[in-house]
Formats: C-alpha cells, structure tokens, sequence
C-alpha cells in the first residue's frame, strides 16, 4: 500500500493543505522570510546548526538561551520577551522528542506580542502542542522527515502555519524564492552528512566542528531551498503508525527503567507510551560521559554526545536588558548522553548498557 506524504501529513497535523518543503530548515527559513517585523529571534543554545543558519540567512539577530533539564529555558526566554521589544521570533523545539514544561506561563507573557512562535516538531511528530493557545503571536508547527529522524524514509520537511493568511505569505514568499545552483545544495548536503557522521563515530574536536561551521555559516539561502521536485511523494509506510511509536517508546521505557538504579543520573521526568520520543537522553558527571560512550560504541550500540553549546560558535546578539545564563546550556553540552532506539533494537539491550553505567560510575 502506498501512503501519500501531503495527506499524511493533513492528517497527522489536523491541517489542510500542509506546505511540503524540501527539509525543516527550509520551513523554518520560509516562516521567518514571510514574517513583516525583522528583528531578533530567540533559540535554545542546545541545538543542531540549520535553525541558526535559517535564521541568519532571513534576517534576524540570534539571542540564545541556556537550558532547563532537558530543554531550552522558557522562563529565560518569557524574561527576555518581556524586556526587549525587538525581540520577534522564538523557535521552541521539542528536543529529543521530550515536551516543553512551563509552555501556559510563557504564554501569558507573549499572547498580547506581535511575534513569531515557531513550533520546532523536528524530533518528534504529531498535532500542534500549541493549538489550546491563542493571541496576537503568528503560530506555524514545523516538521521533519529524514535521516536520523523519527520517520527516515522520506527526506523532507513540513510546515502547518496556524493561520491561513500567513500561509499565503508562505507560499507566496516560496515563488520569489531564486534557485539556479543545484550543485551548491548538494554539496551543503554532503558537508552536513558527513559531519554529523563523524560526529556519532568519533570523539569530539573542537577544531574540526569549527571549520564545519564557518564553512557551513558562509552557503548562501540556497541550502534552504524549498522549490526541490514535490508535488507528489509517496511512501510505503504510515507516519502516524501509533503501534509503531509504542513499540519504540517501550524501548525507551525499559531502558529508563533499567538505568533507574543508577546513581548520580539525570534521566527524564517525562514519559507516555502514544507521545513520540526520538533518543533516551540523560546527563551524567562529565568525567564518566566519555568513557561510557566510548563502551557503548564497543558493543555496535549508536550513541551521540549532541548538543553543543552552540553560543561559544555562533556569534549572537547579548545586548539584551535581561542575560540569559547560558552557563546551564555549557554544562548540559559536557553531560548529555543521547541512546538511539530504531526498530531493530532488541528489548534485551539495556540490561548491557545498565551494566556499562554500573562499572564506570559506581
């Protein structure tokens, strides 16, 4: 049976006529190009490099903020809202498949601003978490698809804007947009595969990730190009497959169960077998991270270290009447511990790597 990606989509997301864009990147760079009031966004310093690059390439300055747990700090960014005007965008991701806490207080503080609240679902999947809320801020949920993501099948992204007005200026903005270098998208293609490659298989050096970045910061809006083939793309597999997430999720719950006796571990306090979830993502003292990892990877187990701090990379605006602590974000870099579950991980598996955690850390 072949599954279309737009109904697919429409379905999932409870939204008529989707935009499908080429990857997420091109969603979030397309919300902001559409937007009239230029300005500042804010992003959590725990993130991947295409919501910085989309947002630099549109137009905004970056203000960055730290991290709570596991997430960005939203009473930081609700702070800075509230103290700066030219603040007129704010990219809230769902990391590592985990929900935002604190989304009802933050809310008070924006309903009355003409901002952009961009809905980063990159990670994870389904409805709009913001549908409840309602105000002046324009709303769009963003979406995934690809390599490394929930549902790899396809490489593409998605964007729902809550508003059909500002779907138009979407879609319009999407005809201006020039296009004429495919060599050059794929070569930008090529450059994130192959760092994020490395990045998974090797430790990690500073050296090397900050020549990916400059390079990276200097590809022009191209890398973002929405207007790839799309008209159709077909599937063999449904993205809404709620068995197929309770059976991941259960993996995960074992896992966290498993480690449950772990001393001195920070795991999620969030857990829901229907609510996708994309890593098993912990903290731990950094002078155990390494070595662990280095153990996981012995026994063919894919694990990461992201993310970076990427404020210490990324030149950013700190001007700010309010400063985020972005110290939360450079301990949270040398913590992290991210475990990938995909269909084919065995049940059995966190009894070997509750035991890797056990020797070096007890």
């Amino acid at each position: 049976m072949k599954y279309d990606l737009l109904r697919e989509v429409s379905e999932m997301t409870e939204f008529d006529n989707p935009i499908i864009t080429s990857r997420a990147a091109s969603a979030i760079y397309l919300s902001l190009m559409a937007f009239p009031k230029k300005g500042k966004i804010i992003l959590p310093s725990t993130i991947c490099l295409s919501p910085i690059m989309a947002s630099k390439l549109a137009g905004f300055e970056i203000i960055f903020v730290g991290v709570d747990q596991f997430q960005m700090d939203i009473e930081a960014a609700a702070e800075l809202i509230a103290s700066d005007s030219t603040i007129t965008a704010i990219l809230i991701p769902e990391l590592y498949g985990y929900p935002v806490n604190g989304m009802d207080t933050f809310w008070k503080t924006v309903e009355h601003r003409e901002i952009l609240v961009i809905e980063d679902l990159a990670q994870t999947w389904g409805k709009s978490r913001l549908l409840e809320f309602k105000g002046k801020p324009t709303i769009v949920t963003i979406y995934s698809f690809g390599q490394t993501k929930f549902f790899s099948e396809i490489r593409r992204g998605a964007v729902t804007p809550h508003d059909s007005s500002f779907a138009r200026e979407i879609r319009e903005v999407n005809t201006r947009i020039k296009f004429d270098q495919p060599d050059k998208y794929k070569m930008a293609q090529q450059m994130y595969e192959s760092a994020y490659a490395d990045k998974l298989s090797t430790p990690f050096r500073q050296d090397s990730w900050q020549v990916f970045f400059d390079q990276a910061m200097s590809i022009d809006p191209v890398l973002y190009n929405p207007k790839l083939e799309i008209e159709r793309i077909e599937m063999t597999q449904p993205l809404n497959s709620r068995n197929r997430v309770q059976d991941r999720n259960a993996k995960h719950l074992e896992l966290l169960d498993a480690l449950s006796s772990v001393s001195n571990l920070v795991r999620p306090d969030f857990f829901n077998l229907d609510y996708p979830v994309w890593r098993t993502t912990l903290r731990v003292d950094p002078k155990f991270r390494d070595e662990i990892v280095s153990r996981i990877r012995l026994i063919n187990l894919p694990v990461s270290t992201w993310y970076l701090a990427m404020h210490k990379y990324v030149s950013s605006n700190r001007d700010g009447a309010v400063s985020a602590d972005l110290t939360t974000a450079e301990s949270f870099s040398k913590e992290v511990i991210n475990l990938f579950i995909e269909e084919s991980t065995p049940l059995g598996y966190s009894k070997s790597v509750r035991k890797i955690f056990l020797d070096v850390m007890n």
